[in-house]
């Protein structure tokens, strides 16, 4: 689950623009001019030549949006007896989501994320973020069978590709990388004793 907290982490932090958790940041935009990609997102010097100014990313999202994305995420309504009670952590006047556990990002990432980015989000940025959910919930389901483990390994490229095109920084993606090794082990792990965490926990170690 760790890994799905530094995942949502910077998912939520970039959407929301949330200090200290944000992704899309100068420096990033610095990194796509040094890269030469991407140069409607270039930093561009401002008339005194005193300060840097960078232009909206496709991600980005009014006030109004960003309200309603938390909004989202505040008025879900948990089955009885979960352990995660999100709505804790949404603070919609401020529009930032804080304070979540570790198995809050559980229920965020694989049921949530994807009612929020489809209420707030222009469809081209919540597509991957819903085919994401998609897979986590592939991924930590209870049976794996062996034609899921090839669509897990197909999916995961085709949303990291996606991530690539949409958001500033490699670093979103790299927990994803991940994910993707993960699926990739799939084929290779005894699944009488397969365990995702572990497995992440492996790759990690290695």
């Amino acid at each position: 689950m760790h890994i799905e907290k530094n995942l949502c982490d910077n998912i939520l932090g970039t959407l929301l623009n949330i200090g200290g958790m944000s992704k899309d940041h100068l420096g990033a935009h610095f990194d796509l001019r040094d890269m030469g990609i991407r140069k409607s997102l270039h930093p561009i010097k401002s008339v005194d030549g005193e300060k840097y100014e960078i232009m909206a990313a496709i991600f980005d999202m009014t006030n109004k949006e960003k309200e309603v994305f938390c909004k989202v995420l505040k008025n879900s309504k948990m089955p009885y007896g979960c352990a995660s009670n999100v709505s804790r952590y949404v603070h919609i006047n401020e529009r930032k989501v804080v304070g979540y556990k570790s198995h809050d990002t559980h229920f965020i990432l694989q049921y949530l994320l994807q009612f929020s980015a489809k209420k707030s989000l222009k469809p081209e940025v919540a597509k991957p973020l819903i085919r994401l959910s998609a897979f986590l919930r592939g991924l930590w389901s209870k049976v794996i069978r062996l034609d899921d483990v090839k669509s897990l390994q197909e999916e995961i490229v085709h949303i990291l590709c996606e991530f690539e095109i949409i958001f500033p920084l490699p670093s979103l993606t790299s927990w994803c990388t991940c994910l993707f090794i993960c699926v990739r082990k799939l084929n290779t792990v005894d699944r009488s004793t397969f365990d995702v965490c572990i497995l992440l926990r492996d790759i990690l170690a290695n």
